[in-house]
């Protein structure tokens, strides 16, 4: 499709920022696509608007925003209501000549207050960069107030082994969502929330109503379908749909829960692993600081277990008795029952954001599926689920199904 660029800049002489409206462009060829941001303190964008545009074949990334150095004493953001729509990155696959920082990124925020990531798509991106880390498809970093929504990332490659993720909430993000995404067959984690610093600035996010199928395929030990590992606090991990690779003999989990996490709650959740185990927790942490609840743990393999710290537990009743997870007001919960979805649910090819196909119709629970409207009430525990799922269509908030869909 041919596009011809538009691009309208406004100054604002009141904050000293400036208005940009960018859409209709194609960038290749360059470090970065589109970048957005400025690297000395005072100096940055607001109000931007990015949409329909075709970032490929870059090395950095398809889209980036940036900006200084994050002081988590007194954070400041250099960039403010960032909104990308309708951005496709495929085949940004990295430098192997920069060591110092990861690249091959699809789309990336950083230093953003205030920025929105929708029908958006990233795919084939990474496998060139030559840093220990990175990429991923979808991601954020230094930013609070983000929401990464109903777009795609897949095929995500990464020669290090321990990235290469579909969708990120990264290093000192806060009160961001990701929510009604699809992530497959990436080389990482589907979706990660992770630091390394211990600032406490990676805090109160939330990953609900996400799918993630055949993920983790490079087997690093450090992934999961969804990840969430480091100095990080206030997770909530509800609604989603996570399916690991069937017959591969990694043993990667669908949920992965890393040293240094504090206050995660994970609850009406379906996780799949082929092989064992379904859940993977570096620490043996009480119901004070990680909590499990109303979740679907199948495996579709002989055996089934949960590592809970230093313990392996090989049911979900011993892992109950052992722990007290899965219990609500003195009552049990959780299934370890074939979820029973319509399929396909793996092998996917999708190629248009959430809401423009039916990517994810394999992932709706059959007539009869023994998790159709036994989800718990997330009203009723404090949270604030929305009303909608996966799809689009309505959902009970006392009563929903248990996963994405």
């Amino acid at each position: 499709m041919e596009r011809a660029p538009t691009c309208i800049t406004t100054s604002r002489p009141d904050t000293g920022l400036i208005t940009s409206c960018i859409s209709r462009v194609y960038a290749t060829g360059f470090d970065n696509g589109i970048a957005v941001g400025g690297a000395n303190p005072g100096a940055g964008f607001s109000d931007v608007q990015v949409s329909d545009c075709l970032v490929s074949g870059n090395t950095d990334a398809g889209l980036e925003s940036y900006g200084p150095a994050f002081n988590p004493r007194s954070p400041a953001y250099a960039n403010q209501d960032l909104d990308v729509s309708g951005v496709v990155a495929p085949r940004n696959y990295g430098d192997p000549h920069v060591t110092s920082r990861n690249t091959g990124n699809g789309i990336v925020l950083g230093s953003v207050q205030g920025g929105r990531i929708e029908w958006s798509i990233a795919d084939s991106n990474g496998g060139a960069g030559g840093a220990s880390q990175g990429p991923t498809g979808i991601w954020t970093y230094d930013s609070t107030d983000v929401v990464i929504e109903h777009s795609f990332s897949y095929q995500t490659e990464t020669p290090n082994h321990a990235d290469g993720n579909g969708f990120g909430l990264d290093q000192n993000t806060s009160n961001s969502i990701m929510q009604y995404d699809l992530s497959y067959e990436n080389f990482g984690s589907g979706f990660l929330v992770y630091s390394r610093l211990a600032y406490g600035a990676q805090r109160n996010n939330t990953v609900r109503c996400d799918i993630s199928s055949g993920d983790s395929s490079d087997e690093g030990t450090f992934n999961g379908g969804i990840t969430v590992s480091g100095p990080v606090s206030d997770v909530d991990v509800f609604q989603n749909t996570v399916l690991m690779i069937s017959g591969s003999s990694s043993s990667n989990p669908a949920l992965r829960r890393g040293a240094g996490v504090r206050e995660i709650a994970a609850r009406n959740n379906i996780f799949v692993t082929y092989s064992h185990p379904v859940v993977v927790a570096a620490q043996a942490l009480t119901p004070a600081t990680a909590v499990l609840q109303g979740n679907d743990y199948f495996s579709t393999g002989r055996t089934w277990s949960i590592q809970w710290g230093p313990k392996t537990y090989g049911s979900l009743a011993s892992w109950r008795a052992a722990t007290s997870e899965e219990v609500v007001a003195g009552q049990k919960t959780g299934f370890t029952v074939n979820p029973e979805m319509i399929g396909p649910v793996q092998g996917l090819s999708a190629e248009v954001a959430a809401g423009q196909s039916s990517a994810g119709n394999g992932f709706v629970l059959r007539a009869g599926s023994p998790l159709l409207s036994k989800g718990l009430d997330l009203v009723g525990l404090g949270l604030g689920p929305g009303s909608l799922n996966f799809a689009g269509k309505r959902q009970p908030a006392l009563h929903p199904n248990v996963g994405a869909q």
